[in-house]
């Protein structure tokens, strides 16, 4: 299965049904050549969790956002 990864630019991504979405974040990172695998994954609209299986997707197509530091909460502590 064929997964389209949106983030800066798009990537394809080969995976299969019984993969979680942590093994597709491996996959991403070794694609991109990043070493960042602090980032979330959305289909359509909704947040992936690790533990979710690439084949429970409603749709092949996935958003990549890297979360920014910094913000209110970190002046908190």
């Amino acid at each position: 299965m064929q997964l389209q990864i949106r983030g800066e630019h798009t990537t394809v991504v080969e995976s299969h049904e019984n993969e979680t979405v942590a093994q597709l974040k491996k996959k991403i990172v070794e694609v991109e050549g990043a070493g960042n695998t602090e980032f979330n994954l959305y289909c359509s609209g909704l947040l992936l969790q690790n533990d979710t299986s690439v084949g429970d997707l409603t749709s092949n197509v996935l958003e990549l956002t890297v979360s920014l530091p910094g913000g209110m909460y970190s002046l908190l502590k």
